[in-house]
């Protein structure tokens, strides 16, 4: 008889031959008192990740499953997750992890099945995770500082991502895409927590239990070094949020009104970055991943460097706390 799978772990893949072998022998190498299955996705990588899931899956049969649509499915902006994975799946839980992250603790899935089962009031468990600046070449920090296990808020979950894709673990129920809101395909690591938030408490462990490889050239996060595409990702996310403020009756109105705000400021600070570059006064150094102004503009330094939007953040954040307190 077939062993009952209780998790199914997405592990998906574009153009990562490189770490892609990490990654899944963390996966593989998980400690566990169930039965899980991972379905390795590659969205028509053009390196040789193919051959390397094609390796994995001879080697465990019965545990990796790929899957190889024909066209990539990224860039038609499909919701691949939901439409091609998910009825593929045959878990009660949906664990992530890109082929480009990997995880650190070989009883991850384990600490978090045990917290959804004792716990059937929580949608998504979720835990700490490190980033590693892939231009820097080191580590520079983790997503939160949260002691014990942290109840996400509509604070924590709408104006300020403190948990990673690789973190998520996701009950089967709560995972789906509500048809009421627009596909933002480039931050559906995003709204996919606003949509499991609704459905459920969203619980974060303490342990940092994996790494997110940041300023990846093949990731998406890299494309917000495209400015005139990056006002235009914050335009499709200003939608699907006054659609979210919509299908939620308003409930996170304050929050929402905030974060739209917010990236208001930010398209005015990404046009303004615009205008610098069409006048020759700042270009992009693809070495360190950031823009650098023409010499002498130093006190430019604030508007465009990678913590101005974080400052952006937590300021708009913090005064909004103090002028209308709950």
């Amino acid at each position: 008889m077939e062993e009952k799978v209780e998790v199914s772990v997405l592990c998906l893949v574009y153009n990562q031959e490189k770490s892609i072998r990490k990654c899944l022998d963390r996966i593989i190498g998980q400690k566990t008192t169930f039965s899980y299955e991972i379905l390795v996705y590659d969205d028509v990588s053009s390196d040789g990740s193919r051959e390397i899931i094609d390796e994995y899956e001879k080697k465990y049969p019965d545990m990796i499953r790929p899957i190889y649509p024909k066209e990539n499915q990224m860039q038609k902006k499909v919701n691949f997750e939901d439409e091609i994975l998910l009825p593929l799946t045959r878990g009660r839980y949906i664990a992530f992890c890109e082929g480009d992250d990997y995880w650190t603790d070989p009883y991850k899935l384990q600490k978090q099945y045990i917290h959804m089962e004792q716990d059937t009031s929580c949608s998504m468990c979720a835990h700490n995770t490190l980033i590693y600046d892939l231009c820097e070449g080191k580590y520079v920090g983790r997503y939160h500082n949260w002691k014990g296990v942290h109840r996400m808020t509509a604070y924590d979950v709408i104006l300020d991502l403190k948990v990673h894709t690789s973190s998520y673990f996701i009950r089967r129920q709560a995972f789906r895409f509500p048809t009421d809101l627009p596909f933002v395909w480039w931050c559906s690591d995003y709204t996919r927590l606003l949509c499991t938030f609704v459905r459920g408490n969203v619980d974060v462990l303490a342990d940092v239990m994996s790494v997110y490889n940041w300023n990846n050239v093949n990731g998406v996060t890299h494309t917000y070094y495209d400015l005139e595409q990056k006002n235009e990702h914050i335009r499709e996310l200003n939608r699907f949020l006054n659609a979210y403020n919509r299908f939620t009756d308003y409930r996170y109105d304050r929050e929402i009104s905030c974060r739209l705000k917010i990236e208001h400021l930010i398209m005015r600070k990404t046009s303004f970055m615009l205008n610098m570059i069409r006048d020759g006064r700042m270009a992009y150094n693809s070495k360190k991943c950031r823009f650098k102004p023409e010499r002498g503009m130093w006190f430019m330094i604030l508007i465009y460097s990678p913590i101005s939007e974080k400052f952006i953040f937590n300021v708009y954040r913090t005064l909004e706390e103090i002028y209308h307190p709950d």
